[in-house]
């Protein structure tokens, strides 16, 4: 028992130092893979490169958007252009206006999305030049608040602050 012990201990002692000699001295890896971590970091740098200078592009914006919520409803409202993605610009307390600032461009259309409690209000389509005539300044139509009224929904409790 105590040879098998000594054998099994002594197999263990010289494995975990050839395993120690192979990753402390590259010269023991074999010759085709000496060069592989260098090109991995090579790629790993270009690919890096290439996609920073991709979405490196900072997106143009508009400096501020006003957004006039003449109805009983406090409005969720988010904007898309062309490409479908969706920038959320925020909710707009009943009877109030509120300003957004830094707002992503949407490009030559700019879709307007409507609601509030869950329930869709409703979309506008308006042209960037017509925003820009408004002053980006943009009121939310009287029909989102009938089609909020219409899907059951009261108006939003009123704000004191």
């Amino acid at each position: 028992m105590r040879r098998d012990l000594t054998r099994s201990l002594r197999h263990a002692w010289i494995s975990a130092n050839e395993s120690d000699r192979r990753t402390r001295f590259p010269e023991y890896l074999p010759e085709a893979a000496r060069p592989l971590p260098m090109v991995v970091a090579v790629v790993a740098a270009v690919a890096l490169f290439v996609v920073s200078n991709l979405s490196g592009t900072p997106a143009k914006t508009v400096a501020r958007v006003t957004i006039v919520n003449n109805t009983a409803y406090d409005v969720e409202v988010n904007a898309s252009g062309a490409d479908g993605g969706s920038l959320t610009l925020g909710t707009v307390r009943a009877n109030r206006t509120t300003d957004v600032q830094d707002v992503v461009d949407q490009g030559r259309a700019w879709i307007l999305h409507f609601g509030a409690q869950g329930a869709d209000g409703g979309e506008v389509r308006m042209d960037r030049a017509d925003l820009e005539l408004a002053g980006w300044r943009v009121v939310v139509p009287a029909g989102v608040a009938q089609r909020l009224g219409a899907a059951g929904l009261q108006p939003s409790p009123v704000s004191t602050g």
